[in-house]
Protein backbone atom coordinates (compact mmCIF):
# COMPACT_ATOMS: atom_id res chain seq x y z
CA UNK A 1 0.00 0.00 0.00
CA UNK A 2 2.81 2.18 0.84
CA UNK A 3 4.20 1.70 -2.97
CA UNK A 4 0.44 2.92 -4.36
CA UNK A 5 0.80 6.18 -1.37
CA UNK A 6 4.11 7.25 -3.29
CA UNK A 7 2.96 7.38 -6.48
CA UNK A 8 0.13 10.08 -5.09
CA UNK A 9 0.48 13.76 -4.92
CA UNK A 10 -0.39 13.77 -1.04
CA UNK A 11 2.13 13.58 1.45
CA UNK A 12 2.15 10.91 4.17
CA UNK A 13 0.86 13.83 6.60
CA UNK A 14 -2.08 14.84 4.17
CA UNK A 15 -3.14 11.15 4.11
CA UNK A 16 -2.88 10.91 7.61
CA UNK A 17 -5.35 13.86 8.10
CA UNK A 18 -8.20 12.68 5.46
CA UNK A 19 -7.94 9.19 7.28
CA UNK A 20 -8.68 10.89 10.89
CA UNK A 21 -5.76 8.38 11.84
CA UNK A 22 -1.31 9.13 12.69
CA UNK A 23 1.38 9.08 10.26
CA UNK A 24 2.36 6.47 12.19
CA UNK A 25 -0.87 4.48 12.08
CA UNK A 26 -0.06 4.57 8.07
CA UNK A 27 3.20 3.56 8.54
CA UNK A 28 2.45 0.96 10.51
CA UNK A 29 -0.39 -0.29 7.86
CA UNK A 30 2.41 -0.23 4.82
CA UNK A 31 4.52 -2.99 7.21
CA UNK A 32 1.49 -5.31 7.28
CA UNK A 33 1.29 -8.10 5.18
CA UNK A 34 -2.25 -8.35 5.32
CA UNK A 35 -4.80 -5.17 5.79
CA UNK A 36 -8.57 -5.44 6.52
CA UNK A 37 -10.15 -4.22 2.81
CA UNK A 38 -12.04 -1.53 4.62
CA UNK A 39 -8.48 -0.02 5.61
CA UNK A 40 -7.24 -0.05 2.15
CA UNK A 41 -10.85 1.37 0.95
CA UNK A 42 -10.43 3.85 3.53
CA UNK A 43 -7.47 5.01 2.15
CA UNK A 44 -8.02 4.58 -1.08
CA UNK A 45 -11.00 6.76 -1.22
CA UNK A 46 -8.75 9.64 0.65
CA UNK A 47 -6.73 9.44 -2.49
CA UNK A 48 -8.85 9.23 -4.92
CA UNK A 49 -7.75 5.86 -5.78
CA UNK A 50 -9.84 2.70 -6.75
CA UNK A 51 -8.06 0.27 -4.57
CA UNK A 52 -10.22 -2.50 -5.53
CA UNK A 53 -9.14 -2.12 -9.24
CA UNK A 54 -5.33 -1.58 -8.13
CA UNK A 55 -5.31 -4.61 -5.44
CA UNK A 56 -8.46 -7.17 -6.54
CA UNK A 57 -6.75 -10.03 -4.26
CA UNK A 58 -8.17 -8.06 -1.72
CA UNK A 59 -11.42 -7.41 -2.36
CA UNK A 60 -14.60 -9.71 -3.23
CA UNK A 61 -16.19 -9.20 -6.29
CA UNK A 62 -19.47 -7.36 -6.33
CA UNK A 63 -18.77 -5.92 -3.24
CA UNK A 64 -20.12 -2.04 -3.31
CA UNK A 65 -17.61 0.95 -3.91
CA UNK A 66 -17.55 3.69 -1.60
CA UNK A 67 -17.98 7.08 -3.14
CA UNK A 68 -14.27 8.82 -3.85
CA UNK A 69 -13.11 11.77 -2.54
CA UNK A 70 -13.65 14.55 -5.02
CA UNK A 71 -11.52 17.21 -3.77
CA UNK A 72 -8.37 16.79 -1.78
CA UNK A 73 -9.30 19.45 1.03
CA UNK A 74 -13.17 18.49 0.86
CA UNK A 75 -14.83 19.44 4.33
CA UNK A 76 -16.40 16.99 6.40
CA UNK A 77 -19.95 18.25 6.27
CA UNK A 78 -20.68 17.35 10.55
CA UNK A 79 -17.37 19.72 11.15
CA UNK A 80 -19.01 22.60 8.78
CA UNK A 81 -22.87 21.92 10.24
CA UNK A 82 -20.87 22.49 13.83
CA UNK A 83 -19.48 25.34 13.22
CA UNK A 84 -22.05 27.25 11.19
CA UNK A 85 -24.61 26.31 14.01
CA UNK A 86 -21.80 27.75 16.58
CA UNK A 87 -21.23 30.90 14.44
CA UNK A 88 -25.26 31.67 14.09
CA UNK A 89 -25.32 30.82 17.96
CA UNK A 90 -22.87 33.23 18.83
CA UNK A 91 -24.09 36.08 16.43
CA UNK A 92 -27.34 35.18 17.99
CA UNK A 93 -26.08 35.95 21.76
CA UNK A 94 -24.19 38.92 20.14
CA UNK A 95 -27.57 40.32 19.32
CA UNK A 96 -29.30 39.81 22.40
CA UNK A 97 -26.15 40.93 24.63
CA UNK A 98 -26.79 44.49 21.74
CA UNK A 99 -30.26 44.79 22.56
CA UNK A 100 -29.84 44.19 26.47
CA UNK A 101 -26.94 46.94 26.20
CA UNK A 102 -28.98 49.24 24.38
CA UNK A 103 -31.85 48.84 26.75
CA UNK A 104 -29.77 49.45 29.86
CA UNK A 105 -28.46 52.49 28.03
CA UNK A 106 -31.78 54.37 27.44
CA UNK A 107 -32.82 53.61 30.88
CA UNK A 108 -29.13 55.01 32.24
CA UNK A 109 -29.79 58.14 30.11
CA UNK A 110 -33.25 58.53 31.57
CA UNK A 111 -31.92 58.36 34.80
CA UNK A 112 -29.28 61.12 34.57
CA UNK A 113 -31.27 63.24 31.92
CA UNK A 114 -31.59 66.86 33.37
CA UNK A 115 -35.34 66.58 32.95
CA UNK A 116 -35.40 63.35 35.32
CA UNK A 117 -37.86 63.42 38.21
CA UNK A 118 -34.79 61.48 39.61
CA UNK A 119 -32.42 64.60 39.37
CA UNK A 120 -34.60 67.07 40.65
CA UNK A 121 -34.63 66.77 44.62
Amino acid sequence: MLEIIARTPFSIEEIAGMVEVTRRTIYLWGKKEKLEPYVIDKVGNAIGIDMRATMPNVFGVGQPIAPRATKKNEPNSAVVTYWKEKYEMKVKELEDLRFKLKTINEAFSELISPTSKINKV
